[in-house]
């Protein structure tokens, strides 16, 4: 049996081509007899919001069309779909860097961290179709505005993650909540 931090690990028994996953507890088999680790914890919240981000960066880019024409002229008619692209993935991954960092200094996770780092991935995972609708829109009022209302809602939704991340060493510092 393979080991794991010095613990032998249970083998799973109907695994029996290379290609068939079956989970053993918090371990995988990955046929031959190669194990992998499930994320648990603030490992698995990572994996599953760095997973939505990646989502989200693949959909936006997937939203861009190629131009029509072998011509400056064609590519220029597509240059605001391009830059609301380039915005928004600039955007997305200063939260990701940011969330990638804050979530190296996290020692635990409770429901409300849960909740505040769902509540940010919803607003993120707008930010395709806002970006594809301010773009197709050639920077009209409304596209924008909204766009922006997506970033605003998608800022708060982030500064209430380290609030309830800090929440615990506050107690244990005797420290105001609000910090």
């Amino acid at each position: 049996s393979p080991r794991h931090r010095g613990q032998m690990l249970p083998r799973c028994r109907s695994a029996t081509t290379a290609n068939k996953l079956d989970v053993c507890g918090t371990h995988i088999e990955v046929g031959c007899g190669n194990w992998a680790v499930v994320p648990r914890g603030k490992g698995r919240m990572a994996v599953f919001s760095m997973g939505v981000i990646a989502g989200i960066i693949t959909t936006m880019v997937l939203e861009l069309k190629a131009p029509h024409a072998p011509t400056p002229e064609a590519w220029l008619e597509l240059s605001p779909v391009f830059v609301s692209y380039v915005l928004s993935f600039i955007n997305i991954g200063i939260y990701w860097n940011n969330h990638h960092h804050l979530f190296q200094a996290v020692k635990h996770i409770n429901g409300k961290i849960l909740w505040a780092n769902l509540h940010l991935l919803f607003w993120l995972s707008l930010i395709p179709f806002m970006t594809g609708w301010m773009g197709e829109n050639h920077f009209a009022t409304w596209p924008v505005v909204l766009f922006g209302v997506n970033v605003l809602l998608a800022g708060a939704a982030y500064t209430v993650i380290p609030i309830h991340v800090l929440q615990p060493h506050a107690k244990a510092a005797d420290i105001p909540p609000s910090y």
